[in-house]
This record gives structure tokens, C-alpha cells and sequence, in this order.
């Protein structure tokens, strides 16, 4: 069963672990396990797999959240991001090689 998706349109940065720079993004929709986000440089490319840091300030809240992810799916200038926990991106990287 999917998890319930919120329609959003936060700003969040995000950087790709083992590549250099990242891109500021926006939060299309949002749910306890992942989260849709969009871009407008086409010059930035998201593949399945890449590990990702995105953080998300909110501004009204006052607060920063970062979380982790991996990108499950792209499509042009969008892509579909599953969250990790620490233990789980670190198993990742390690897997990967990317530490």
C-alpha cells in the first residue's frame, strides 16, 4: 500500500553524495517514505540510485530538516525520492563504495 502523498511546494537544496554541487529544487508532493521533487536546470541530472542529501527550511517554522534519500525513479526534470535512515545510507555507501 503506498504511503499518502501531500502536495507542497517547498524549496530544498539538494546535493548528490560523490558528486560535486547540488541544485536548489522544489518539494511537488511529500509522504512519511519518500517525496516527488522538480527542477529547472536541465544542465542537473538525477539517475536511479544516486544517493542524495535534500534540505528543506521552513521558514515560518523557523526550522531546517535534512533527511536522506535514494532516487527511485526520473523523468526529465523530476525524480522520485525513497527516504533513508542514517544506518541505511551508510550501508549504502559502503555497498556502493561511494565512502
Amino acid at each position: 500500500m503506498a504511503a499518502e502523498r501531500y502536495p507542497t511546494k517547498e524549496r530544498a537544496e539538494i546535493e548528490i553524495y560523490g558528486r560535486a554541487g547540488g541544485i536548489i529544487a522544489r518539494i511537488k508532493d511529500l509522504s512519511q517514505t519518500g517525496a516527488c521533487i522538480t527542477w529547472d536546470h536541465d544542465s542537473f541530472e538525477l539517475k536511479i540510485g544516486d544517493l542524495v542529501r535534500m534540505r528543506v527550511t521552513l521558514r515560518a517554522l523557523k526550522k531546517e530538516h535534512q533527511v536522506n534519500a535514494e532516487v527511485v525513479w526520473t523523468n526529465g526534470m523530476q525524480s522520485g525520492i525513497q527516504f533513508l535512515t542514517s544506518d541505511e545510507l551508510v550501508e549504502k555507501m559502503l555497498f556502493r563504495g561511494v565512502v
